[in-house]
């Protein structure tokens, strides 16, 4: 499936060795498993064919070089959201940065949050960097599942361990 973005505007600048787009206002991505929003987006890339000195304004769109997202991003993608008031995202390097209020939540509901979350593709490895002066890096996971322990039955306050292990008040195996 193409990757579509659509904006209230567009601005287009053809350079000799790449594209700028520039999106403004209402931003929205969609594509194979993705959908994003944003307030204004600038996508670079590559320009493939002629020697940079046409008059073409746009030439061949080679591959993505970066896309830099700012105000009220939210990027879904395959049960996963990110959140956060800047994404930066480098398709070639492997890897997304999103900071100012970064939160990515998994399809799990687990939350993650701190001063920068940076997620590298193929190898499932997040960075999350604490604020300098603010809350720490956090996750917050979903509830865990009773391990069927019966802590009643584990400690018993009339048992005194000044008593001899005898049969009778002694631990068994399971």
């Amino acid at each position: 499936e193409r990757t579509i973005i659509d904006s209230d505007r567009m601005e287009l600048q053809g350079e000799a060795t790449r594209n700028v787009f520039r999106f403004i206002g209402n931003v929205r991505i969609t594509g194979t498993n993705l959908e994003a929003r944003c307030d204004e987006m600038e996508l670079v890339s590559l320009r493939e064919g002629g020697d940079g000195e046409d008059d073409e304004l746009i030439s061949q769109i080679g591959g993505i070089v970066s896309l830099i997202a700012k105000g009220n991003v939210r990027i879904e993608q395959e049960g996963r959201i990110v959140e956060g008031g800047l994404a930066k995202i480098f398709p070639k390097e492997g890897y997304l940065e999103i900071t100012d209020k970064p939160k990515f939540i998994d399809s799990s509901g687990a939350i993650v949050t701190g001063k920068s979350i940076k997620l590298e593709r193929g190898n499932r490895r997040a960075i999350i960097e604490p604020a300098d002066d603010g809350p720490r890096a956090r996750v917050i996971l979903p509830p865990m599942e009773d391990l069927g322990v019966d802590l009643d039955k584990l400690i018993d306050p009339e048992e005194s361990s000044d008593q001899p292990d005898t049969p009778e008040n002694s631990p068994t195996d399971p």
